[in-house]
C-alpha cells in the first residue's frame, strides 16, 4: 500500500486519472454550456414570437 502509493507507477495513475477527471469535467461543461445557450435561445425565440404576437 505504502509502497504503490510512493511508487512511480502510482504517481503516473494519479496523473493520468486527474487527466481524465479533467477532460470529463470539460466535457460535462461543455455540454452544460451548450445546452444552456441553446435553452436560453430557445427561449428568447419564444419571448421575440409573443413580442411579434
Amino acid at each position: 500500500m505504502v509502497r504503490m502509493i510512493l511508487g512511480i507507477p502510482s504517481v503516473h495513475h494519479l496523473f493520468q486519472l486527474q487527466t481524465m477527471l479533467s477532460q470529463s469535467m470539460y466535457i460535462s461543461l461543455a455540454s452544460q454550456w451548450r445546452f444552456s445557450y441553446f435553452h436560453h435561445r430557445l427561449f428568447y425565440y419564444q419571448d421575440y414570437k409573443t413580442l411579434l404576437v
